[in-house]
């Protein structure tokens, strides 16, 4: 058996995804930092890859690792993570020296059967979920589809939610300050008998959405 060896390893495995959607965010920024015991936090040593998948993969060698960290003292890593278009997060990997131990294991290498040594609970997992940064939305009520027939007084809710209702002004318009971090939501007007109700999916792209709603003549017989 080959004397022990310490090749690159995982150590921390970085997750990012939108929070409404789910779907991965691969062009998002991570900055890890690093701090040991009542040490401030300083520019890790370690940088990340980027997998282009959402995935964002920290894996030092092993000399690297002992030089950049204190082996034995309680170890937190920090990853700020930003994108445009979404809020920022942050979030931490906190490592026991229990779980930053080192151990010893027999690995087969181009069929010579050699002892390698690594952290032992390596690799720590982390998921970071970004909201998107909340749009508005800006929309008319009409009659019949006619942009020149404006409804005006008319009472017009998110999801149900009469706290936050608002009234069209004299052109029919109205706007909602905030939507939701859905992927669509439910808008309904009402004046008197007239009703209109329409899912609106959230373009999180656009500050602001727009959204036309129309009050329907029943025919007469």
């Amino acid at each position: 058996m080959s004397e022990v060896f310490s090749g690159a390893q995982v150590l921390v495995r970085v997750q990012v995804t939108d929070a409404v959607s789910g779907r991965p965010l691969p062009d998002a920024q991570v900055v890890p930092s690093i701090k040991t015991a009542g040490a401030a936090y300083r520019p890790s040593p370690f940088g990340l890859r980027n997998r282009r998948d959402g995935w964002f993969v920290m894996g030092p060698s092993h000399l690297a690792l002992t030089a950049g960290t204190r082996i034995g003292v309680t170890t937190r890593f920090r990853f700020d993570t930003s994108l445009p278009g979404f809020a920022p997060a942050q979030a931490e990997v906190l490592i026991s020296p229990a779980s930053f131990a080192e151990v010893e294991e027999e690995v087969v290498v181009a069929g010579v059967a050699t002892r390698r040594r690594r952290i032992a609970d390596a690799p720590f997992e982390l998921r970071i979920a970004l909201d998107p940064l909340p749009v508005r939305l800006a929309g008319q009520l009409v009659q019949d589809n006619d942009l020149s027939d404006p409804v005006s007084g008319a009472t017009v809710t998110v999801d149900g939610n009469a706290a936050r209702a608002v009234t069209t002004d004299a052109d029919g318009r109205f706007l909602i300050g905030a939507l939701p971090l859905a992927q669509s939501v439910e808008v309904t007007a009402n004046k008197g008998a007239d009703s209109v109700t329409v899912t609106h999916v959230i373009d999180f792209k656009t500050p602001t959405n727009q959204l036309t709603l129309s009050f329907l003549t029943e025919p007469t017989v």
